[in-house]
């Protein structure tokens, strides 16, 4: 009861509320600044696999005669039709070359024929809203400094000094956690904004008071649009659909019960679901042919009971990345204790702390959920658990069901109501401040300039470049088709070579991960390969007929 009484007097405490407003805003936006200057001046190229992908489906948005025609994400060129026919004719289980026969992010699709994207579209589409030469940049810029933005304002708008603080500190973790994780994937930058907005909205509901119904069936179909969209992100993001559990659950929990705001509120929630999940359906139909199967691969969504694999997952979580996030939720754990302590002086508002509880529980809940789910896949990184990790921060800390100031607006005195517009002023300049910040990044990140093409003369429509990481970087600086040699066994390598051989078509190795020797030991004295270019200290070889 003694650390409860302190904890609860210390949050009675409004006087200091402003300094502690100011004083917070005045690090997050040095924060943010430094973050963002950080990112707007990488050199980040696009190659590999994540960037390749999204960067591509981008252009397809942005090179598109229609916003539908975007989401076809097959490799339409003739050199791969020459790949998709090998594909066709070939007995060869798919499993062990399919996705040998395109580029990083991409695998053939038996079904459909093509060769797709395995990554859903929402992250493409948004990079298409920027300029081609900053969109990574910008849209983890613009994701970080919305977040601060919103996070300053909750900020100055809070009353307790010990919210302000735990508000703060949700914050600081939210932008750090944005300028750590955003080369890993360009989908982990909006995913946490979508996280942090889609918790903060479900914590309104408990404070909204029963009377504003018509405000909560807005805010529902806000909340549903933005949890709708969040799955053509990531799939992962379906996790943030607690928001939407919480926010009927603590609804029910009001005390009496509003009937018109729960339906409200479940009605319009599910309706606006619809947007985002069908265009997803649609999007699954266009690339696999049908809208239930999923453009991931069976190595990304298949689970595994192999004991090894799953220790092997959590041990991730003990160094690197994993680590960052644990020393997160460390901290998350002594403000959950913090919390629940002083909730008992809110014993005889037992709806309160029912509301609490449940807060609690779901931000928890939903990532304990999550991690046992992630580790028990074959492929897991913990990158997969930031953005989850930040929609149960934001739970955990910017919680507050304390009653609120019901005082009506004609019996605010005049002091107060100066004291009010203050307030007002400090907070809009505060926010303002922010997106000053993210604007000026804007106008100062740096442009990555490509690498001049080693293959200049070379025949785009009969000519295949076998690649790994670098592939990447021919298929989009230079529009080379290329596709990844080592993703399949001996015999699918041998196989595949032979076909474009006899169908005449140019052969090009890059000696990533030793590539040319393989080819030549696969047959060994028959292949002879001609080095005809150099890229970054990495020799080119042409297959000779």
């Amino acid at each position: 009861m003694v650390a409860s009484e302190i904890i609860h007097n210390f949050a009675k405490h409004k006087s200091v509320s402003h300094i502690f407003g100011i004083t917070c805003s005045v690090i997050l936006l040095l924060v943010q600044f430094h973050a963002c200057t950080s990112i707007g001046s990488s050199q980040y190229e696009i190659g590999g696999c994540d960037p390749f992908g999204y960067a591509r489906q981008a252009r397809l948005f942005r090179q598109a005669n229609h916003p539908l025609d975007g989401f076809n994400t097959d490799l339409q060129d003739k050199a791969y039709q020459h790949l998709k026919r090998w594909a066709q004719s070939t007995e060869l289980n798919p499993k062990d070359w399919f996705q040998m026969v395109a580029p990083h992010c991409h695998h053939y699709r038996p079904s459909s024929n093509k060769l797709i994207i395995q990554y859903p579209f929402g992250t493409g589409w948004l990079m298409s809203l920027f300029p081609e030469e900053y969109e990574r940049r910008w849209l983890a810029i613009g994701s970080l400094s919305i977040a601060t933005t919103l996070g300053i304002f909750k900020l100055n708008r809070e009353k307790s000094p010990l919210v302000q603080v735990f508000r703060t500190f949700n914050t600081l973790i939210l932008i750090n956690t944005i300028q750590i994780f955003w080369p890993r994937s360009d989908s982990l930058a909006p995913s946490i904004l979508i996280a942090y907005i889609s918790a903060e909205m479900a914590l309104a509901y408990a404070k909204s008071p029963e009377t504003k119904t018509r405000n909560l069936s807005i805010l529902s179909t806000i909340l549903g649009l933005l949890l709708g969209f969040s799955i053509t992100i990531r799939p992962g993001n379906l996790f943030f659909w607690f928001a939407g559990f919480l926010a009927i659950g603590l609804i029910a929990l009001s005390k009496p019960v509003p009937p018109r705001a729960l339906i409200r509120t479940i009605g319009w929630g599910t309706l606006s679901l619809l947007p985002g999940t069908l265009a997803n359906f649609y999007f699954n139909a266009v690339n696999t042919g049908s809208a239930f199967v999923t453009t991931y691969t069976p190595k990304d969504t298949r689970l595994t009971d192999n004991p090894e694999i799953i220790l092997s997952n959590y041990s991730k979580l003990g160094n690197g990345d994993g680590l960052i996030l644990l020393l997160i939720c460390s901290g998350l754990v002594g403000i959950t204790l913090i919390k629940l302590m002083g909730s008992g002086r809110l014993s005889k508002h037992n709806h309160a702390c029912l509301k609490l509880s449940a807060i609690m529980f779901t931000g928890w809940g939903s990532l304990i959920l999550l991690l046992l789910l992630s580790t028990a896949k074959i492929v897991f990184l913990p990158h997969y658990l930031a953005c989850q990790v930040i929609f149960t921060s934001t739970l955990v800390c910017c919680s507050d069901v304390d009653k609120v100031n019901t005082t009506p607006l004609g019996q605010v005195s005049r002091h107060k109501a100066l004291a009010q517009w203050s307030d007002h002023i400090r907070t809009m300049v505060m926010a303002l401040s922010s997106i000053i910040i993210m604007l000026q990044t804007f106008s100062q990140s740096n442009i990555t300039q490509p690498t001049d093409n080693p293959l200049v003369g070379i025949d785009r429509e009969n000519s295949v470049i076998w690649a790994a990481d670098i592939g990447s970087y021919f298929f989009y600086y230079y529009g080379l088709p290329t596709a990844k040699l080592l993703d399949a066994n001996s015999e699918s390598q041998n196989q595949a070579i032979e076909y474009l051989q006899r169908e005449g078509i140019n052969q090009y190795f890059i000696d990533e991960y030793k590539i040319p020797e393989l080819v030549q030991l696969l047959k060994p004295g028959k292949r002879q390969l001609k080095k005809v270019g150099e890229f970054r200290q990495k020799s080119i070889y042409l297959l000779e007929p």
